[in-house]
């Protein structure tokens, strides 16, 4: 949950948005291998890449430990193929 003097956003499961409130999904989430230090630099950035490349559209959550990398269910394995054409691991 994020919350900004213009606006609440939930991340949630798609079957758990009330009727009639405005969202996106279903999405497939990935996790980065963490936990992440705060000094390591360009890890959103190494990620995202090639998904940008792929026309992928992705949203970014973080938490204290690691970040979260959400992609339209309907190209989960577009953007497998495009992290592994990058020589980005990914588990199954």
């Amino acid at each position: 949950m994020t919350r900004t003097p213009e606006e609440l956003s939930i991340v949630c499961p798609i079957d758990e948005v009330p009727v009639g409130m405005r969202h996106e999904g279903p999405f497939v989430a990935f996790v980065v291998a963490g936990p992440l230090d705060f000094s390591l630099t360009g890890i959103v950035s190494r990620i995202s890449a090639p998904l940008a490349q792929a026309a992928i559209p992705i949203f970014v959550t973080a938490t204290f430990d690691t970040d979260y990398v959400l992609v339209p269910a309907a190209r989960e394995l577009d953007a497998r193929e495009a992290w592994l054409a990058a020589g980005l691991g990914v588990d199954t």
